[in-house]
């Protein structure tokens, strides 16, 4: 069972009011699109995931967890590389097959798409050619400019890279 969790965010005020909605289907977003909304949307595990376990967040997390050496910087660094090579060779899948529909509906409808993702922006072009090849194409949906915010965190083809941080304080960074 799929478990989405999405963020409505009214535009004005905009950083003033947001609903966080929960579904099992990402097509409730269209009792829910309309112009003065933004729709917030994670990739890894809501959106798309890897077509097995070698790349998954859960992955990458277990590695994580049997650490217990005294150069655990040293072991992260490999393993933040190792985990990004891999990436360049796992594809994606749908988690639903409607969901670049549904994303293009709530875009005609008005709603600001962005998506979100605590991927590394080392992989930003392969982010987005993984989901154009699955007909999920955020630039055209996104309001955004590609920018660069600071500390190798940035918006690439309608995506924030959050490279690990908090994507609560990124969206923040992106409407002050």
């Amino acid at each position: 069972m799929i478990r989405l969790r999405l963020l409505f965010v009214c535009v004005i005020p905009f950083a003033l009011l947001s609903v966080v909605h929960d579904s099992q289907t990402i097509r409730v977003l269209l009792d829910h699109a309309a112009c003065d909304v933004c729709i917030i949307c994670d990739l890894d595990n809501t959106l798309v995931r890897p077509v097995g376990i070698l790349g998954s967040d859960e992955w990458f997390s277990d590695f994580l967890t049997h650490d217990d050496s005294q150069i655990f910087s040293e072991h992260l660094r490999r393993l933040v590389h190792f985990f990004e090579a891999v990436h360049h060779r796992v594809p994606l899948v749908r988690l639903e097959e409607d969901t670049p529909d549904v994303l293009l509906l709530c875009a005609d409808q008005g709603a600001r798409i962005i998506a979100m993702t605590a991927r590394s922006s080392r992989l930003q072009e392969r982010t987005a050619q993984q989901l154009r090849a699955l007909s999920i194409d955020f630039s055209p949906l996104s309001q955004l400019l590609d920018q660069d915010l600071g500390n190798d965190k940035s918006v690439y083809a309608g995506i924030v890279f959050c490279n690990g941080g908090n994507k609560a304080e990124m969206f923040k960074r992106l409407v002050d």
